[in-house]
């Protein structure tokens, strides 16, 4: 199928204008911000069942999304607040994601900060240091950015199962609670779906 236009959730209406005697095919693209409903229901929610009765069979729309997501609880959210020892070895604030967590390590306290990861969040993390997540392409095949290496901490925390680990900065105030986290290796997150939908 080629793809010659693309249009968003607000253009949608506007599909029925296009001509049906032309040979183009539309994606609609969709933020998914709920990974448990079903594609039908985005079908619907988006009027294409509107839109079937206007354009030529020739038509096809896809679903997806950027990431996925997996879902934690209050007791798989982690506050480095409550690990003051981890803090302690750290001469930046936590940066990335929760998921994915970039540590500027004191480099006088690695030995510190990496035995502190293994006995204490052994089972919520693991810890990879970054020149073996470069040379394992971690972030993806191809030659990296030269100063990519100075953007990823001196580790990386990859959070286990479905744990996170937040931060918070000086005067930042109260951050919103998000349930559904990304960023990290799990299959859940790092497989895409993409929905083909036949008009």
């Amino acid at each position: 199928m080629k793809i010659e236009s693309a249009v968003t959730v607000t253009q949608v209406n506007r599909i029925a204008a296009v001509r049906g005697d032309c040979d183009i095919h539309i994606t609609i693209v969709v933020e998914v911000t709920d990974r448990n409903i079903l594609a039908e229901r985005w079908i619907e929610r988006c009027h294409c069942h509107e839109v079937t009765r206007t354009v030529i069979a020739e038509y096809a729309v896809l679903l997806t999304a950027d990431h996925g997501f997996v879902d934690t609880t209050a007791a798989t959210r982690l506050d480095l607040g409550d690990h003051p020892r981890l803090a302690d070895t750290l001469v930046l604030p936590l940066c990335g994601e929760g998921r994915a967590v970039y540590c500027y390590v004191d480099p006088a306290k690695r030995a510190q900060f990496e035995a502190y990861v293994a006995e204490e969040l052994g089972e919520c993390c693991v810890a990879v240091a970054k020149e073996q997540a470069m040379a394992e392409s971690y972030f993806g095949l191809g030659e990296p950015h030269p100063r990519l290496g100075e953007r990823i901490g001196h580790y990386i925390l990859l959070m286990k199962d479905n744990f996170v680990l937040r931060d918070h900065l000086l005067g930042e105030g109260e951050r919103p609670l998000h349930i559904g986290v990304h960023g990290g290796v799990s299959a859940a997150e790092m497989h895409v779906p993409l929905v083909l939908a036949q008009l």
